[in-house]
């Protein structure tokens, strides 16, 4: 299994994390396939999702669009990239067109067979077992406003992932409350830090703050 799990922040904040993954990554030349939480018609975040990768040589980068621009070649094309990134944006709706395109089994097979996925902060949370954490916290969240139910992400680690992180008591009240309600200890990660999945080891990038069952702690 091969998951890169960014929090959020630019290039310049994120170049810790970027230097190790590039010790990962078998090639520049290996193609990249960019998917957009929501149709990026002008293709703003793709280009600078471009110059991102861009900047460290990488050149063949894809740009597949599960919402308006969506067709069945376009997807396998997608699948047949050595790796996938899933964008930043609003989670509730990136999993339902995930969903509705029926992707997430895809998605699962890729990673099985080999493939490198990456999230980016909501593209991070769906790789894990819920996207709940994403209302989270209630003065600054996503919204479902389609009035998404079924909440069940990709399922392929056992944890949660909370990007963005900064702690304060009043956001930290929040988790801590969410955690008893899950069985899955929850990492609460800064911009800038990430947890790499290579072949079953986990490389934390950054030391996260681990809230677990009511008690919270640091990774030391």
């Amino acid at each position: 299994m091969k998951l890169i799990l960014y929090s959020g922040g630019d290039r310049l904040k994120n170049y810790k994390i970027n230097l190790r993954v590039l010790d990962f990554l078998p090639t520049k030349n290996l193609k990249i396939t960019y998917i957009p939480s929501a149709s990026d018609e002008e293709r703003k975040y793709f280009k600078e999702f471009k110059d991102w990768f861009g900047f460290y040589g990488f050149r063949n980068l894809g740009y597949f669009d599960i919402g308006k621009e969506y067709s069945p070649e376009l997807a396998n094309q997608a699948l047949g990239s050595k790796a996938i990134y899933l964008s930043g944006g609003n989670t509730y709706n990136f999993l339902y067109w995930l969903k509705k395109r029926k992707f997430f089994k895809s998605l699962r097979n890729f990673v099985e067979k080999g493939g490198i996925l990456i999230g980016f902060s909501a593209g991070s949370i769906l790789i894990t077992p819920s996207i709940s954490i994403a209302g989270i916290p209630s003065y600054d969240h996503d919204e479902n406003l389609i009035g998404l139910k079924d909440l069940k992400a990709l399922k392929l680690v056992n944890f949660e992932f909370f990007p963005h992180y900064l702690p304060s008591k009043r956001l930290d009240k929040e988790i801590l409350f969410y955690s008893k309600r899950t069985p899955c200890p929850i990492f609460g990660v800064q911009e800038g830090e990430g947890i790499i999945i290579w072949d079953n080891v986990m490389e934390f990038i950054g030391i996260p703050h681990i809230f677990y069952q009511g008690s919270n702690f640091e990774l030391c």
